[in-house]
């Protein structure tokens, strides 16, 4: 078998196989976009019925991560495009290069029409698909540009947005400390003037005057703690929403793990294909040289004014009519060249295996995302229970028939 013949049937089983990983991968992909539906359904599903919320790691996640991370990504985004347009210049320059060096080159051989006609529909296609690349390129770039610029006002938006919800979030705070104060300051001093009229001569006049004053400290006691409510009910509110918050923002970091997990993985398949395929133009260039070579060293061996002698004759294969010897096939360039496809298959894994145990550590995170909470419903519920015990004897002991306070 020719070498050039094994080298493609080579990388041609290895595009097979780098194929096969291909459809793998996407299949795995598709199952975990499944599980993560799931996941999401059963998390809305699960906190939407309960008014409790997160505990204090959710009260406290704010949006500063997610500006963070946005930052970086358009740090990220902007390298990337002065990379692409660096390297577009680099390529066009190239490409002129070679498509100059390759003219030069074929008007040196009019003896090979055919050779020099092939050649010039390779150049054509080449410089077609170098002019395709390059609006392909350009119009990532617009996207990219686009894209950065979005995500700076979004920026922009998230942190107005959050000021306002620090200075909402301490401004009911504020309201809720100084109305347990209040709350505790006029039940002490409802049991001081209970204890003070109660030491009083115990007639019908004091005992009406004590039920009187109880009464009315009941009400106003009655009116702040319906307010304590309320804000705490817009506290829970606003704890769920965070929650809803984090789990949301939970699934979409996953879901951009996945896709940038995806595009990797189509970006090294893409950079393995055009490798093989520029491997594969260089060695049908360098068998074409060879022959073009070859074919000019027989013309002009034609074309020399001497009779050959029959030793010469009989030593010379061009002579008697016989195709030019082959180029020997050179183990040690095959090895170096298998060396590097392995070196490269070997990163190629790698870079899979952490990809795979990024995924994993998502999916531990959001497990413990959903324990964290379900522990908070456990002692929002808990919370709720002794309050109710508490409003029920406090109801207990206004009623007594005695008309004494009891603690």
């Amino acid at each position: 078998m020719d070498p050039v013949q094994a080298t493609l049937r080579k990388y041609l089983d290895e595009l097979e196989r780098t194929r096969s990983q291909l459809y793998e991968s996407q299949a795995v992909s598709d199952q975990l976009r499944k599980e993560m539906n799931k996941w999401k359904s059963q998390a809305l599903s699960g906190g939407g019925g309960f008014p409790a919320s997160a505990d204090h790691s959710f009260s406290s996640f704010g949006h500063q991560q997610l500006i963070d991370e946005a930052r970086a990504d358009i740090e990220r985004l902007r390298k990337t495009v002065s990379t692409a347009a660096s390297n577009e210049v680099t390529s066009d320059y190239a490409s002129h290069a070679d498509t100059a060096e390759e003219d030069g080159t074929s008007n040196d051989a009019d003896e090979l029409d055919e050779d020099d006609e092939y050649d010039q529909d390779v150049d054509d296609e080449q410089v077609f698909e170098e002019d395709s690349k390059g609006a392909v390129l350009r119009n990532d770039l617009a996207d990219l540009q686009t894209e950065i610029n979005i995500k700076e006002r979004l920026i922009a938006e998230l942190e107005q947005s959050d000021r306002r919800l620090a200075e909402v979030r301490l401004t009911y705070e504020k309201k809720l400390t100084e109305l347990s104060a209040q709350i505790k300051k006029m039940e002490a001093e409802r049991d001081k003037v209970l204890m003070e009229a109660e030491a009083k001569k115990s007639d019908k006049a004091s005992q009406e005057q004590a039920k009187r004053i109880r009464d009315e400290y009941e009400r106003k006691l009655a009116d702040m703690r319906n307010e304590f409510r309320k804000l705490q009910m817009v506290e829970r509110e606003h704890k769920r929403m965070q929650y809803e918050y984090a789990v949301a923002y939970y699934f979409r970091k996953r879901r951009d793990n996945l896709i940038r997990h995806l595009e990797t993985k189509d970006k090294q398949r893409e950079q393995f294909m055009k490798r093989t395929n520029e491997e594969i133009n260089r060695l049908r260039k360098a068998q074409k040289e060879q022959m073009r070579q070859a074919r000019s060293a027989t013309s002009a061996h034609r074309m020399t004014p001497m009779r050959p002698t029959p030793a010469r004759m009989a030593r010379t294969p061009h002579a008697r009519g016989q195709p030019p010897p082959e180029i020997a096939f050179s183990p040690k360039q095959a090895k170096m060249k298998w060396t590097f496809i392995e070196k490269r298959e070997r990163r190629f894994v790698q870079a899979q295996d952490v990809q795979e145990r990024e995924v994993v550590a998502d999916q531990i995170e959001g497990c413990q995302l959903k324990l964290n909470y379900v522990q908070d419903q456990i002692t929002e519920i808990q919370k709720a229970i002794v309050d109710v015990d508490g409003s029920k004897g406090l109801g207990k002991a206004a009623l007594s028939p005695d008309g004494c306070f009891f603690h």
